[in-house]
C-alpha cells in the first residue's frame, strides 16, 4: 500500500511523461535496480531505487519482492504524476524517488543539512486503555532505542535497520532504517529528525495508535500492530506506569476526627 506520493511542483523541461515512462519502466526492471543513475535520451533520471536496500525495508529479503514493490511504486508515480520532473513514492515495502536532478548531492557533507528535511507523516489515530503519559513515555521509550540502534552499522555494510518490540498493552512494534549511502552521523541526524517530529508535533497532542515518519533517506515507524516481517532484534520492557494522583483525605483533628 502506498504511503504517500510527492511530486516536484516545476512542470518545465524534463517531464516523466508518455514517452519516457517505457524505457524508465523496463530499465527499472533492470539495470535501474543496480545502478542509481540512468540516462534517458537528454535527460539523466536519478533514481534512489536498488534491490537490495536502500529501496526496501531490511527485513525484506526477497529479491523478487522488493522489485516488485518498486515496480508498483513508478506505476503510482506514472498515475499521479504523469507530467512531473520527479516523485518521490512511499510504499509499506519500499521508497522510489527519482528526479532529472542529481538530488543525491544532497549528501556530500558541505551540502547535508537535517534541519531542511521535510517528512512525510502518516497516522492512524485511535484509543488506548492507557494513561497520555503512560502511552507518550513507551512510545518515545520504543522510538529512541530504535534510533540507536539503527544508526550503528559497520563500514562493510551500513545496513541502518532495526525493528522492535515493547512489552505495553497493547503491544508496541517500532521500525527504523537509513539509507546506506549515509553516514553514521547522517543516519542518526536523520532519524532524530523524525524523532523529534512525532515525539513533540504528533504524539502529545494526538497520541496516534499507528506513525510513520517517512524521508527518502530514513524512516521512523511505531504501530499498535506488526510493521516488520520475523522477530523483532530489540525486546524492550514497558516504562514504569506513572503514579496515579489520589484523592487526598482531610486534615485530622488532635482528636482524632476528621474536620
Amino acid at each position: 500500500m502506498a504511503k504517500g506520493v510527492s511530486s516536484s511542483p516545476y512542470r518545465g523541461g524534463f517531464m516523466v511523461k508518455q514517452k519516457y515512462w517505457p524505457p524508465l519502466l523496463q530499465v527499472q526492471g533492470t539495470t535501474l535496480l543496480g545502478s542509481r543513475y540512468v540516462t534517458l535520451a537528454a535527460a539523466v533520471v536519478v533514481c534512489i531505487a536498488a534491490v537490495p536496500p536502500p529501496a526496501c525495508r531490511g527485513d525484506i529479503i526477497n529479491a523478487s519482492a522488493c522489485a516488485a514493490c518498486v515496480a508498483e511504486a513508478f506505476r503510482d508515480a506514472q498515475r499521479v504524476c504523469p507530467l512531473d520532473t520527479g516523485a518521490t513514492v512511499y510504499r509499506d515495502a519500499c521508497v522510489l524517488r527519482f528526479a532529472s536532478s542529481r538530488f543525491v548531492d544532497f549528501l556530500r557533507q558541505d551540502q547535508w543539512l537535517v534541519s531542511e528535511l521535510t517528512p512525510v507523516i502518516d497516522m492512524v489515530l485511535g484509543n488506548v486503555n492507557a494513561p497520555d503519559a503512560w502511552f507518550s513515555a513507551a512510545v518515545t521509550g520504543i522510538l529512541s532505542a530504535l534510533v540507536d540502534r539503527a544508526a550503528v552499522a559497520s563500514n562493510s555494510t551500513r545496513k541502518y535497520f532495526a525493528t522492535a518490540e515493547m512489552d505495553f498493552d497493547p503491544k508496541i512494534y517500532g521500525l527504523a532504517q537509513c539509507t546506506p549511502d549515509l553516514t553514521p552521523g547522517q543516519c542518526r541526524g536523520c532519524l532524530e529528525r523524525l524523532l523529534v517530529r512525532t515525539t513533540n508535533e504528533f504524539l502529545i497532542s494526538r497520541r496516534p495508535l499507528v506513525n510513520n515518519a517517512l524521508l527518502v533517506w530514513c524512516q521512523l515507524r511505531y504501530s499498535v500492530s506488526p510493521v516488520y516481517e520475523g522477530q523483532a532484534m530489540l525486546q524492550l520492557p514497558a516504562p514504569p506506569e506513572p503514579p496515579t494522583q489520589g484523592t487526598l483525605a482531610p486534615p485530622i483533628s488532635e482528636s482524632g476526627a476528621a474536620k
